[in-house]
């Protein structure tokens, strides 16, 4: 029994290693027997007469600029007036601020805000308390840039201090932060 199932398997492996013809094309002109008329979807182009490099005369008459039915100047400029009163009274954007102080010691919130006050007077520093979480922040930054650069000299001093996104205050007199 074992020496059949032997036989048996010499000859599907001598069968599959056995020689495997494809047929080929007999010839180029069976390749080039495909024809398709194309020339109903093919565009038509006219022969140009005359010198291409040759300008071509203006009409006489009408200019192009000229009164339109559809002026709506007005409209847009009530637009963008409306538009810039809505701007005017937004007051807060996302932004960022760099934070300084985090603890639960009131005393040293205050001492932290007023140091941030002397090393950068031209930040406002804000004591933040979320029970039972005294935060001091420092800055009115729109850009995280902006407030990188204000980080690294809180850094040297408070080696916790971190830049944070926050609800910022928008000064209108040109001050960024």
């Amino acid at each position: 029994m074992k020496k059949g199932l032997w036989v048996i398997a010499v000859l599907a492996l001598l069968a599959a290693c056995g020689r495997k013809t494809t047929p080929t094309i007999s010839s180029t002109s069976d390749i080039n027997r495909f024809q398709e008329d194309l020339s109903a979807v093919r565009p038509k182009y006219g022969v140009a007469t005359g010198n291409p490099t040759e300008a071509k005369p203006e009409k006489p008459g009408g200019s192009v600029v000229g009164k339109s039915s559809l002026d709506v100047t007005r409209k847009v400029d009530a637009l963008l007036d409306t538009m810039a009163v809505r701007n005017k009274n937004i007051r807060y954007a996302q932004g960022y601020r760099v934070q300084i102080y985090v603890g639960s010691n009131r005393q040293e919130a205050e001492t932290v805000k007023t140091a941030a006050y002397q090393l950068f007077p031209d930040l406002k520093p804000y004591l933040i308390y979320a029970q039972p979480v005294y935060r001091v922040k420092a800055g009115d930054f729109l850009d995280r840039v902006e407030a990188e650069k204000y980080y690294v000299g809180f850094k040297a001093q408070y080696p916790n201090a971190i830049v944070v996104p926050d609800r910022v205050e928008l000064r209108r007199n040109g001050a960024g932060n």
